[in-house]
């Protein structure tokens, strides 16, 4: 009976099997955004809560600004979250929710797709994207 548990510790390091602790598992992700460069550590993936969801995968976290209660008559809602970005439908680019970054129409484009495939887009759309563009520039040039 001994030389059975030996055996099976030998197997383990033999095939350098290491049995992994799910508990120490990170689930955030580092996002960035490819304009601007906002970097946080965020939650990826479909958010479906009880009233409400998004219809494509979203970054996000848990609203830093109220204070984590579990009621366990209560289910999470989408007040309850901070969506900061997604991805950019035409070149799969990460990109914040922020006006000068990106644009929801029908799915999130960030503005330089806006801006390139124009064509493609309402006049109204791509003159906010711009708009929102040019007041981020104005802005960034004034704090520097």
């Amino acid at each position: 009976m001994m030389s059975e548990e030996v055996g099976e510790g030998s197997k383990e390091a033999e095939t350098g099997e290491e049995t992994e602790d799910v508990t120490q598992l990170n689930p955030f992700i580092q996002f960035e955004c490819g304009i601007c460069g906002m970097k946080e550590n965020t939650l990826h993936g479909n958010l479906q809560v009880s009233d409400g969801f998004f219809n494509c995968p979203v970054f996000f976290v848990r609203d830093p600004f109220i204070p984590y209660t579990r009621v366990r008559a209560r289910k999470p809602c989408l007040a309850d979250f901070l969506v900061l970005g997604g991805t950019c439908s035409m070149c799969e680019r990460s990109v914040c929710i922020d006006k000068a970054c990106s644009v929801y129409f029908g799915a999130r484009f960030c503005a330089i797709c806006v801006i390139r495939e124009r064509r493609r887009f309402p006049e109204k759309v791509v003159e906010a994207t711009l708009k929102a563009q040019a007041q981020a520039e104005a802005s960034a040039a004034k704090s520097n």
